[in-house]
């Protein structure tokens, strides 16, 4: 692991030797996507593993 890892990425937290990153935290150009709701079902669709966390609106 590259020890600048947490300067670039500072909102991360490490879950059985994974690194998630807060989505929140990242500019991500969703396509043709419609909203956020679309993309989190589209994420979740794609990701067996994000189906175990929850994913709630940050606001």
């Amino acid at each position: 692991m590259d020890a600048d890892f947490d300067e670039y990425l500072p909102y991360h937290t490490v879950i059985k030797d994974l690194h998630f990153v807060s989505l929140q935290n990242i500019e991500v150009f969703c396509g043709n996507f419609e909203s956020h709701a679309k993309f989190v079902a589209f994420l979740l669709s794609h990701s067996p593993l994000l189906k175990q966390l929850s994913l709630r609106p940050s606001h």
